[in-house]
């Protein structure tokens, strides 16, 4: 089962990503909870906030793996009771591309996703919505945003659930009620009055 959760820069849609993750985990009571964090540790700003990050989901729950690229080459022991948060798809792509030189990333990020969505069962994808700014790149750029478009498009077909969050505030475009039906159990704070 796969979901695709987007939003932009500081929306909350890492901590949704995880309450998600987390209750996918809980109500399957079997298996691993794996946080795949793609960001690429090259200087020392890079690791003081990935440090930040493994402090924040201290207590959570998740076994942490970090991959900037190449996906496809994780050797884990997966099962199908397993779950796995990608945290996040813009980074591994950039870093697909420009440290795995690989011509065609949109590509082989597809092929490497869906394996692993075979393999487990539930894989939350997060992905950035950087589409909406107006601003015309240069070539390179503009190629980069391009294939990000292409994978959240070709995830976004293949996922049962899709949930943008603005504000904090989840916005759903499939499978609403698979999130409610998560999601509600313990008077979730997205569910909460108001927020619908």
């Amino acid at each position: 089962m796969l979901f695709l959760i987007s939003g932009g820069s500081a929306s909350g849609k890492s901590a949704f990503a995880e309450t998600v993750s987390q209750k996918l985990y809980q109500k399957r009571r079997e298996g691993r909870l794996y946080y795949l964090a793609t960001m690429d540790l090259y200087d020392e700003e890079s690791r003081k906030r990935a440090a930040r990050h493994r402090q924040l989901r201290q207590g959570k729950g998740f076994e942490t793996i970090e991959q900037a690229w190449g996906i496809g080459s994780l050797r884990l022991r997966m099962g199908k009771g397993d779950v796995l948060l990608l945290e996040d798809l813009s980074n591994l792509l950039a870093n697909q591309e420009y440290l795995g030189k690989d011509t065609a990333p949109h590509e082989t990020i597809l092929q490497d996703i869906f394996a692993l969505e075979q393999k487990i069962y539930a894989l939350v994808v997060v992905s950035n919505e950087i589409f909406s700014d107006g601003i015309l790149y240069p070539e390179e750029t503009q190629r980069y945003v391009e294939r990000l478009a292409l994978l959240n498009r070709r995830l976004g077909k293949q996922a049962a659930g899709i949930a943008e969050l603005v504000f904090t505030v989840p916005v759903f475009h499939k499978g609403k009620e698979l999130f409610e039906g998560l999601l509600k159990e313990g008077n979730d704070r997205y569910f909460a009055k108001g927020e619908r």
